[in-house]
C-alpha cells in the first residue's frame, strides 16, 4: 500500500458518487486533482502525475464533448482512476 491510503479512499467515494449521479463532473475533477496535490512524496511521483494526467483528460472530454455525451465519455477515464486506486490500496 503506497503512502496515501486516506487520499485515495475518498477519491474512490468520489468515483463512487460520480459514477451515481450523485457528484458533478466539476466536482469529481476538483476531487481527483486534490487527490494529486496531496500526493507529495518524491517516490510517489508517478502516482501524482498519473492523476494530473486523468484529469486533464476529462477537463478535454468536458470542453470537447456535446454536452449529453459527457458522462458517458468520462467514464473511461472514471474507470482507468477507480483500477489505479484499487491498484494503489491493494499493493
Amino acid at each position: 500500500m503506497g503512502t496515501y491510503p486516506e487520499v485515495v479512499r475518498a477519491l474512490r467515494e468520489s468515483i463512487a458518487a460520480y459514477r451515481s449521479g450523485e457528484l458533478p463532473l466539476e466536482s469529481f475533477q476538483a476531487s481527483v486533482w486534490d487527490a494529486a496535490s496531496l500526493i507529495v512524496d518524491v517516490e510517489e511521483h508517478e502516482e501524482r502525475s498519473f492523476l494530473q494526467s486523468a484529469e486533464s483528460r476529462l477537463e478535454l472530454i468536458a470542453f470537447t464533448t456535446d454536452r449529453d455525451r459527457i458522462f458517458d465519455a468520462t467514464l473511461v477515464v472514471v474507470g482507468e482512476i477507480d483500477a489505479w486506486a484499487e491498484g494503489y490500496l491493494s499493493a
